[in-house]
């Protein structure tokens, strides 16, 4: 059980770094000395600190600390890697704290914690390889548990950067038959960072799309759905782009909303299609960043 006497902190390294701390190991997890449990005031002569072997991931809760190991990339493109790790960067500082404030419906999001348990981090990082905690804070996400049910999921905040307002959420449960929970109400896109006026806006479908196409250097917003409603047209007109990339799930998706914008976007001098090798975004970021072909 964790110490709840220590918030939860977060360490990035290399595994090599704890080699010499090695105590033992099971079929999951191998054991080492946390080294950071009398840096938090608990001396500890005992091998709290559990790195495991699929996730690579290390937990103490003695000391409450969550140490994710760096891996190095086996993707071949240099120049993706770079591009990667320039929008980590750029997210790592983009911390906002105006989503404190965050309020839907009369709602407070801030019931809502940012992400900080071991299983939605495991889940995300399955999802979006490479992902650190502190890109996670970055674009937002908070954990979600269904009163109802007990459910636990990620919660995305749909936010009009514009104006630092939520409008929305979307939340995407961990397991289980039903995947979404998706608000009643007027429909608006997923955007996971502002875009600037006048760049070259990436349409695609879910809110993993989103998140895997600005982790690969897109502007990025989602649809939430199959059809360019008036919600996103609005958004996406306030914010003036001459060009749109589509990247929809399927090659039939690509070309309806291809024609959506043409028909409902007529300033948009020129429309693409992002095939992706045949995949969505999210799997094709998936399968770069483990190096499946």
């Amino acid at each position: 059980m964790a110490n709840e006497e220590y918030d939860t902190q977060y360490v990035k390294m290399t595994l090599a770094e704890y080699y010499g701390k090695f105590e033992y190991e099971t079929a999951k997890d191998s054991y080492y000395h946390c080294v950071f449990c009398e840096d938090r005031g608990e001396p500890n002569a005992r091998a709290t600190m559990a790195f495991s072997k699929v996730k690579s991931i290390g937990t103490c809760p003695r000391c409450n600390t969550v140490v994710i190991t760096e891996v190095e990339s086996i993707h071949e493109d240099s120049s993706f890697q770079q591009e990667f790790d320039k929008v980590l960067d750029e997210l790592s500082l983009a911390l906002n704290p105006l989503v404190e404030s965050i309020v839907y419906n009369d709602v407070d999001l801030t019931q809502f914690p940012y992400v900080n348990s071991q299983s939605v981090i495991d889940y995300l990082q399955f999802r979006l390889p490479n992902i650190d905690i502190n890109t996670i804070l970055a674009l937002n996400l908070r954990e979600y548990v269904n009163p109802n049910g007990g459910r636990r999921g990620v919660l995305f905040p749909v936010i009009m950067y514009a104006t630092d307002k939520c409008v929305s959420y979307v939340v995407r449960y961990i397991g289980g038959r039903f995947r979404y929970l998706n608000l009643p109400g007027s429909k608006y896109p997923y955007m996971p960072t502002t875009i600037p006026k006048h760049s070259i806006i990436t349409i695609c479908e879910g809110v993993f799309d989103a998140v895997a196409l600005r982790l690969m250097g897109y502007y990025p917003l989602a649809l939430l759905g199959s059809s360019l409603y008036k919600g996103s047209v609005n958004v996406i007109r306030k914010l003036l782009p001459a060009e749109v990339y589509i990247a929809m799930d399927t090659i039939e998706l690509n070309n309806m909303v291809s024609k959506q914008v043409r028909h409902k976007l007529p300033t948009v001098e020129n429309v693409t299609i992002l095939t992706f090798g045949g995949t969505d975004p999210a799997d094709y970021y998936r399968s770069t960043q483990l190096g499946v072909s």
